[in-house]
């Protein structure tokens, strides 16, 4: 994910087509005002809820309070206007995405009865884990404008033996995982919605500015820790709901085992 931005540039706004978010574009998520220049979140409402497993982080935690005071400074001083040139993700809504059992690229109908076994099935397997504590090791910018800091594991279980448990617990899940990664850990800060200020048409100008954004956030975060205590099972009834501020449902599951780790 960290070298994407490097080999292939900041393509969000190209007019031919660039790069997308989870196959949606800037233009597909957000529409602006003609007069103020506003953006507002495009919610699609989906015929298959996604049912994901996400590790939310704390709300009011110290990491996520510095996460957004951070962000939305290093943004600002970039020139860029939450709101209108950038979309700030609602810091009550920080999550890691650890394995869906239905997504919009491969929806998995299920009846309500269906969905209450992969609770109590996930349930199982999060009270068998131990919870993760996790510190970013650095933020990087994407070529569809995410803005996303990636961690390392501190402590707890391992996330690639955590999604394989998921994925056993879970046999009708899509096998192509909105998170191909299994060892991955991210979190979305914020998603650019114009070219950087200054760039004009300069694709370099932008992928450089886009650079300078992921670098500052890196000096500021590096070394920010986090534990995670609870999983939660969200069913997304709108496109991207926890990123964009849609319909969604969240049960939640302690992590209950802890001891030597695993």
């Amino acid at each position: 994910m960290d070298a994407e931005l490097t080999e292939r540039g900041l393509t969000a706004f190209d007019d031919a087509g660039g790069a997308r978010t989870q196959g949606s574009g800037v233009d597909d998520l957000f529409a602006f005002d003609r007069v103020t220049g506003l953006a507002r979140a495009k919610l699609t409402r989906l015929d298959v809820a996604v049912r994901a497993i996400v590790l939310p982080l704390p709300r009011r935690s110290r990491a996520a309070f510095r996460m957004r005071r951070a962000t939305r400074a290093v943004v600002a001083a970039a020139g860029y206007h939450d709101g209108r040139d950038a979309w700030l993700q609602d810091p009550d809504a920080y999550h890691f995405s650890m394995f869906h059992a239905s997504h919009h690229l491969a929806p998995t109908p299920a009846s309500a009865a269906e969905v209450e076994a992969e609770m109590r099935a996930v349930a199982r397997v999060v009270r068998g884990a131990c919870a993760m504590t996790a510190t970013i090791e650095r933020v990087v910018a994407t070529p569809s404008g995410s803005v996303v800091a990636l961690w390392n594991l501190a402590g707890g279980s391992e996330p690639s033996a955590f999604r394989d448990a998921l994925r056993a617990a879970l046999p009708n899940a899509p096998a192509a995982q909105i998170v191909s990664d299994e060892h991955i850990m991210h979190t979305t800060l914020a998603r650019l919605l114009r070219p950087p200020p200054g760039a004009g048409g300069d694709a370099a100008a932008a992928t450089a500015a886009a650079a300078a954004i992921a670098r500052q956030l890196t000096e500021r975060l590096c070394g920010v820790e986090v534990t995670l205590p609870i999983a939660w099972f969200v069913q997304e009834r709108d496109k991207l709901a926890l990123a964009l501020g849609g319909a969604h449902d969240a049960t939640p599951t302690t992590f209950d085992a802890c001891g030597g780790g695993g």
